[in-house]
Formats: C-alpha cells, structure tokens, sequence
C-alpha cells in the first residue's frame, strides 16, 4: 500500500475514534465504528465498487494497518485497547 495512504487512513482513524461516542461496555461488536468508516474512506479512494473486491484487496493491501482485515481480535479496542 502506498505510504501516502497509509498516513491519511491512520488520520481517518484516529480522528474518527476520537469523534465517535465511546461505546457501551455491554457492546459486542467485532468491528469499531471507526474502523468502518475507515474501510469505507479507503474503498472510496481506491475506487473500488465491489465489496467483494474491496474486502480480498484489503486482506493483502490493508492488513497492517487494521486488525479487522487481519481477523485480530487481540488487538481490538480502539479506545481502551490501542496504546
């Protein structure tokens, strides 16, 4: 992935977790809001249509920057789990 997008989707990410409302302890979610809206953003920019495409091209391009593409539940958290 180009490092130019690396940065801006880390921005995206950040500013979103900071701007959303924190979520509920009960919450069960396997995907933060901001991790979606970040996924979306990147599909847009990419000019990917298909989700389908979009989600095999993230698993290879993305996966180091989100832990939902990875499937790493560990590093889960956004606010009470990232550093």
């Amino acid at each position: 992935m180009d490092a130019d997008l690396d940065l801006l989707l880390i921005a995206v990410f950040c500013t979103a977790d900071d701007l959303l409302p924190k979520r509920a302890k009960n919450a069960r979610r396997m995907v933060t809001d901001a991790e979606v809206i970040t996924l979306a953003v990147a599909q847009q920019l990419l000019g990917i249509n298909s989700d389908e495409r979009f989600c095999a091209g993230a698993a290879r391009g993305l996966s180091d920057l989100l832990c939902v593409v990875r499937g790493d539940r560990s590093a889960r958290g956004g606010r009470e789990g990232h550093p």
